[in-house]
């Protein structure tokens, strides 16, 4: 049986496109279905307090900026201004 691939564009405004087959139904890039959602404020400061003395160590530090070094962001990443 040959499987037919749709096209199909990002619900979240972002223009990019997704390849549908006949199996799914997606909707979303991949992480882009929470773009733009607004939470409450008091799930905010549920996070805000759980993070609160939560301290990351220089070498994680290092390892998260080498790994970020020479990589740049699309455009789909910046919010539209």
């Amino acid at each position: 049986m040959e499987q037919k691939n749709i096209m199909k564009y990002c619900k979240c405004g972002c223009g990019q496109e997704i390849i549908d087959n006949n199996y799914t139904n997606k909707q979303f890039v991949n992480f882009h279905q929470n773009r733009g959602r607004k939470f409450p404020t008091e799930f905010g400061r549920k996070i805000s307090k759980t993070l609160k003395g939560h301290h990351v160590s220089d070498e994680t530090r290092k390892k998260i900026s080498d790994s970020l070094k020479g990589h740049s962001y699309s455009s789909c990443y910046y919010r539209n201004s």
